[in-house]
């Protein structure tokens, strides 16, 4: 009976911890970080299309390509509240999206989406590094995914 006892507890204390260890590895990796020169790139899906991002830390949101948002059956709206103001303090015009799901890996993303003009800046990024982006993901989405940008091994986890 003892051993029947002891075997019944080992047994579940192997489960659990099998258990926590696969779950653990199912949510912990969610996808690469493109380098193909010193911008980090992410691949993600925008309506089931993939299309990919520049990685931007120090953007306080997400924007798409206003062209890109139509191309995949998003609506660029009306003049958003908000306007995005880069480093040297120019001031650029935000549009809301809508009918838009955005998603990294296995996760589908909440936020606020914008829309802007990239034209320009996916000339520049294409010319300097081969490499059609859509839009910018912002560091709203990756604080409020709790996500860890490894770029030591050029991963996203969690």
């Amino acid at each position: 009976m003892k051993k029947l006892f002891l075997s019944v507890i080992f047994l579940s204390i192997c489960l659990h911890s099998c258990k926590k260890d696969v779950s653990l590895q199912d949510e912990t990796y969610v996808t690469k970080i493109y380098t193909s020169s010193s911008l980090p790139i992410v691949k993600v899906q925008i309506n089931g299309v993939d299309k990919f991002l520049l990685l931007d830390t120090g953007a306080s949101f997400t924007s798409l390509h206003t062209e890109t948002i139509k191309q995949v059956g998003g609506v660029v709206g009306d003049l958003a509240p908000i306007n995005a103001e880069g480093f040297g303090g120019s001031e650029n015009k935000l549009f809301n999206a809508h009918k838009v799901k955005l998603k990294l890996g296995d996760t589908f993303l909440k936020t606020t989406i914008y829309a802007k003009d990239y034209t320009r800046i996916k000339e520049v990024i294409y010319q300097d590094d081969h490499i059609e982006i859509d839009g910018i993901l912002g560091n709203d989405i990756i604080s409020k995914n709790n996500f860890i940008l490894n770029f030591k091994d050029n991963t996203i986890t969690r």
